[in-house]
């Protein structure tokens, strides 16, 4: 169990370092409730968009 730990540790660890490398500026800077609403509406407002696309 310990070495799973570590390991999704580690992949956090390297996901944050590559997003904040590509730029990405609010990487862990909101709590987690926060971006779930932020996610949620993106995802939302991408869906929406899709639908409105679509012949």
């Amino acid at each position: 169990m310990c070495r799973t730990a570590v390991n999704v540790w580690g992949d956090s660890v390297v996901t944050v370092v590559l997003a904040r490398s590509e730029g990405e500026e609010k990487v862990l800077s909101l709590p987690v409730s926060e971006m779930e609403k932020v996610t949620t509406t993106a995802t939302r407002s991408a869906s929406d968009a899709t639908v409105n696309e679509q012949p």
